[in-house]
Parts: C-alpha cells; sequence; structure tokens
C-alpha cells in the first residue's frame, strides 16, 4: 500500500510512503476519501517521506480536493507553491500543528524569470 491511514481523535491522517507523488497515488487518495472519510477539513496528507510532485496536474488536483497537509521538505515546499494554482492547501509545519490548528505555513509566491 501506498498509504496509511491514521486516526487521531476526530483527525485522520493519511502518511505517504512513497518518494514520487504521482497521478495515480492522488486517484488512490480521490477514491479512499470519497468512500471512508466525511469531512476533508479533518484529514491531513503526511508528506515527511514524499521528495517530489510528478508534475503540475497532481499538485492542482490536491489543491482541489480539500485536504491539509504536513511534513514538507523545503524543495517539495517550493515546488508545491511554483506548480500551484490560485488555491493554495493549508499546510501545517507538523501533526501536532495541524491537530491544535496552530503554525499554518504562508504561501510564497515565486516567479520564474
Amino acid at each position: 500500500m501506498d498509504f496509511v491511514l491514521r486516526k487521531r481523535g476526530s483527525f485522520y491522517c493519511l502518511d505517504i510512503k512513497k518518494k514520487t507523488f504521482d497521478t495515480d497515488l492522488m486517484k488512490k487518495i480521490t477514491f479512499f476519501i470519497k468512500d471512508n472519510i466525511k469531512n476533508t477539513h479533518r484529514l491531513a496528507l503526511n508528506l515527511k517521506h514524499v521528495e517530489e510532485f510528478d508534475r503540475g496536474e497532481t499538485v492542482s488536483s490536491i489543491c482541489g480536493c480539500g485536504v491539509n497537509l504536513y511534513g514538507l521538505n523545503p524543495i517539495l515546499s517550493m515546488q508545491l507553491s511554483l506548480l500551484s494554482p490560485k488555491k493554495f492547501p493549508p499546510v501545517y509545519v507538523s501533526e501536532d500543528d495541524f491537530i491544535q490548528s496552530k503554525r499554518m505555513l504562508a504561501r510564497r509566491r515565486f516567479r520564474v524569470v
């Protein structure tokens, strides 16, 4: 399995186990969320082990899904900011910050020159 679901109180955390977050994985996660989880604002993806997104379509599907993110490395955060459309998902520093709704990362506006 490419991801593992954990429940902590009333919050859900999906631990992603792949190094590359691709569109196939996002499709699996989307179907899993539709079948099992009702409130997506209480769901976060743990991207601690992820090193890259495969393309911009994956990033836009993450942004459109309405889930929270945490555990991003700086390069992944920069790639998310560059490839995301106008909508930017909520990004937290850690799992505890997600549960307590503290320390949310601000979107950095990068430009490719």
